[in-house]
């Protein structure tokens, strides 16, 4: 997964593709989910229900700066994480401390996706494949220059709905610990639904995830989330500060 902020990708999906934004899928994406709108507020908390193979895999509430640069999760259990862009901390009772690090950045991220397509290092190409289920979307896919986030390897390919021009689904791969090749054989999409206005800001309320292929599109179901309570708001100064007993996840 990639963290890195930036405020030129318009002017850098332009240069890529060449051609006006009215043509440019990025702008319609970031448009249509109201960037400036979302980008002008300084915090968004939401609880989050997180189910995989019908068990639970994270239960708790998730609030993050909404440029993307720190993030707190606060789970059911009492644990917590955190991050501030480079590292990531929890506390002395999180329990599965080998995917601190991954449930850190990994559920922050699929929330930000649509306000995260400024990244620095981001190389967008047209996907050509812009049909499934018997629908048509906007396509994209997203790579990563070498150097940039934690797993430069990784790439996304993302639907947009053709009328909403909001994003449908992304499929990815995850090349932690393995090689992109390695990665390829099991590509997986997180899919977006139920969207809802907060303050004027359109989100997914339901995420669904599937196992995906290139040939195939979604080929079967893998797991679940229920987002609720999304709210801007504002936060203390130490608010994503961890604590002097707090573990770096590595």
């Amino acid at each position: 997964m990639k963290y890195r902020i930036a405020i030129h990708a318009v002017i850098l999906a332009a240069l890529l593709f060449g051609c006006a934004d009215s043509f440019d899928p990025i702008p319609k994406i970031e448009k249509a989910h109201k960037k400036s709108e979302f980008l002008s507020k300084e915090v968004v908390s939401f609880n989050l229900d997180l189910k995989f193979g019908g068990k639970q895999r994270m239960k708790g509430k998730l609030t993050m700066l909404t440029n993307s640069t720190k993030a707190k999760i606060e789970l059911a259990d009492g644990s917590v994480l955190l991050y501030d862009g480079d590292k990531a901390y929890h506390s002395p009772n999180f329990a599965n401390t080998q995917k601190a690090r991954f449930d850190a950045y990994t559920w922050p991220y699929f929330f930000l996706l649509p306000y995260k397509l400024a990244d620095n290092g981001l190389i967008f190409k047209p996907y050509p494949k812009n049909e499934m289920g018997g629908k048509t979307y906007l396509t994209q896919q997203l790579f990563f220059e070498p150097g940039t986030g934690d797993d430069p390897d990784d790439w996304y390919i993302l639907f947009a709905d053709e009328e909403t021009q909001l994003l449908h689904l992304a499929a990815y791969i995850v090349t932690a610990g393995k090689s992109q090749a390695e990665a390829e054989k099991s590509p997986s999409a997180i899919s977006y639904h139920n969207y809802k206005v907060f303050n004027g800001v359109p989100f997914a309320t339901e995420w669904k995830f599937h196992k995906w292929n290139k040939q195939d599109g979604i080929t079967s179901d893998k797991g679940e989330g229920q987002l609720n309570n999304i709210v801007f708001k504002k936060v203390g100064a130490n608010y994503f500060k961890p604590p002097e007993n707090y573990i770096e996840a590595k």
